[in-house]
């Protein structure tokens, strides 16, 4: 009987094989990567937008939107404006929005910005899925407190549209032309620049603090937690201006300017641009290429600009 010996492969077919293999890895990874990419982004957008449904269901109850920041004045005056530690952020009265009638239930028996529990705690429509690197206060890491990436839109702060702030503060000032600002009680007729073109609220990925903090300091030089001045370009990086802080982990990059904290950039981890929840509640992407005039009379409520992003 006749025997035949069957044809392995020989080291070069082999190669060329997982060469190929290698290849159309190579061709469909960074498709798989867009896709996901996409799909976080559709998440974030969809965030953004229940948020601006409970800041406008906000002010269908109260007349007006939030302020930056709620405070809870006991025994004391309430004319008296200086800050105390019971200032918590505007996402807290949106809770009741969000169907987080437990948060808000929870902190309206024991308000404080630094509650043990709750500060500790974030539904996930206040996270943009596409971060994933700033999921603690990096002031204090070890109290695991909670961040969020959706920030306030305060406006540029032109024309004294702002609180007094001293100079040496290194905080900036803090805005008072946009719709969401420190004591505000903006009602939507106020928005004069037209709903569909004024920011409300927007994505930031830098230097993120916890969630339930509203503002610390003093009339003088508050520091705002949850909301930003629109004072430099969206996605603005690290590498061009840092804002440098002592307790700040690695510090900042060589090269990089000083920032001062209230106006540290808008922007997100999407390529391109960020979000941002406008004034009529819808939600739109805008381009990192924006000018910075127009991004800024994107940011004031009445400031008498023809802005709009068909501009």
């Amino acid at each position: 009987m006749k025997m035949t010996c069957s044809r392995g492969f020989t080291l070069v077919e082999l190669l060329v094989v997982i060469a190929i293999i290698g290849i159309l890895i190579a061709l469909l990874l960074p498709a798989v990567q867009s896709a996901r990419e996409a799909a976080r982004a559709m998440q974030c957008q969809n965030n953004l937008k229940q948020i601006g449904l409970a800041l406008h269901g906000y002010h269908d109850t109260h007349r007006c939107f939030p302020g930056v920041a709620t405070t809870f004045w006991i025994d004391r005056d309430t004319t008296d404006k200086e800050p105390n530690e019971f200032e918590i952020s505007w996402l807290y009265p949106v809770m009741t929005y969000l169907e987080q009638m437990t948060v808000y239930e929870e902190m309206t028996k024991a308000p404080n910005a630094y509650h043990a529990k709750l500060s500790t705690q974030l539904a996930p429509v206040f996270v943009c899925p596409s971060d994933g690197q700033n999921e603690y206060d990096y002031v204090s890491p070890s109290n695991r407190q909670r961040t969020t990436n959706y920030n306030a839109v305060m406006g540029p702060g032109r024309d004294g549209h702002f609180l007094n702030q001293t100079d040496s503060s290194g905080l900036g000032i803090a805005a008072t032309d946009g719709i969401i600002y420190l004591y505000g009680a903006t009602p939507i007729a106020e928005v004069r620049d037209g709903t569909t073109n004024t920011l409300l609220v927007g994505e930031r990925v830098n230097d993120l603090r916890l969630w339930s903090k509203g503002r610390s300091g003093s009339n003088a030089a508050p520091a705002i937690f949850q909301g930003k001045n629109v004072v430099w370009p969206l996605n603005t990086r690290e590498t061009v201006l840092c804002y440098r802080q002592g307790s700040k982990p690695g510090g900042c990059p060589d090269g990089s300017d000083l920032l001062k904290f209230n106006n540290i950039p808008f922007g997100s981890r999407h390529p391109g641009g960020a979000h941002f929840v406008m004034a009529d509640g819808s939600v739109q992407f805008l381009s990192e290429t924006i000018s910075l005039d127009l991004y800024q009379e994107m940011a004031t409520r009445k400031g008498g600009e023809l802005a709009s992003l068909g501009k």
